[in-house]
């Protein structure tokens, strides 16, 4: 997949994760309907992590995800929908959140056990002559949680082919919204109260690859980004962290 893409690393707003694989079972169906060919995967599992992998114990549970891929000519679209029920335990951030007082929400709320996780995300890809356009979009929520209410973010990039060469430039945005929770009646419910994190974060990819024989790339790639969060370690205060980034790779297919 690395020497696929153009890019040494792929815009970490629209596919950061904490998981990557799924047990379970799969299936592909492949049809054409005029000049469209289509493609539609389903895939039916479960994830869980283990103490070995991170200090958070995440599981989801009843995860089914679908997805729909077309192409015609030079034209390529995707959508996926995908949901699962959340368990995850984190005893690293209960201190910080015990501790910190928010809204007196005790440490036996941080575990989050079957509430509603979705993903809904959709791109598209576009080649004219040596120029191509591509673009995804993604919406992550979990309802009812401790967690993040919302996610959503993308990208807006484009490349220029020249022989040998690659040149690309990507636009990458993506904002967090909080959950929010107060104690009133022995329940917890929504408030202006942050809980989490919730903020905006931006960033900027400037790169070249060249391809060399039939299997190897070297990449250039320049990335300027920016986190605009306001955090509970911080007392809800904005804070602002920028970063420029410079990575050099060679990629090769055996």
């Amino acid at each position: 997949m690395g020497y696929a893409y153009h890019w040494i690393t792929p815009p970490q707003i629209m596919y950061s994760g904490i998981f990557n694989n799924v047990d379970g079972i799969g299936y592909q169906f492949n049809f054409e309907t005029g000049a469209l060919e289509q493609s539609v995967n389903v895939v039916v599992g479960r994830y869980q992590s283990n103490s070995i992998e991170r200090t958070n114990e995440f599981d989801l549970r009843n995860f089914i995800t679908l997805n729909w891929t077309a192409t015609m000519g030079d034209h390529e679209f995707n959508a996926v929908y995908a949901q699962a029920d959340v368990y995850f335990e984190s005893p690293g951030i209960t201190p910080a959140i015990a501790g910190a007082g928010a809204a007196g929400i005790p440490a036996a709320d941080v575990i989050v056990s079957g509430d509603l996780g979705q993903f809904v995300g959709f791109g598209y890809k576009g080649t004219f002559g040596d120029i191509a356009i591509l673009t995804e979009y993604k919406i992550v929520t979990v309802q009812d949680s401790i967690i993040a209410d919302e996610e959503s973010g993308g990208y807006v990039g484009a490349t220029y082919n020249m022989g040998d060469y690659t040149y690309h430039l990507t636009y990458e945005f993506g904002t967090t919204k909080a959950q929010t929770y107060s104690q009133a009646g022995g329940a917890f419910q929504p408030t202006a109260d942050s809980v989490g994190g919730e903020g905006d974060a931006f960033a900027i990819i400037v790169g070249a690859r060249r391809d060399i024989g039939i299997s190897s790339a070297l990449k250039v790639e320049l990335t300027s980004q920016t986190n605009d969060q306001a955090t509970l370690t911080s007392g809800g205060a904005q804070i602002e962290e920028t970063a420029l980034i410079l990575k050099v790779a060679l990629e090769t297919m055996f």
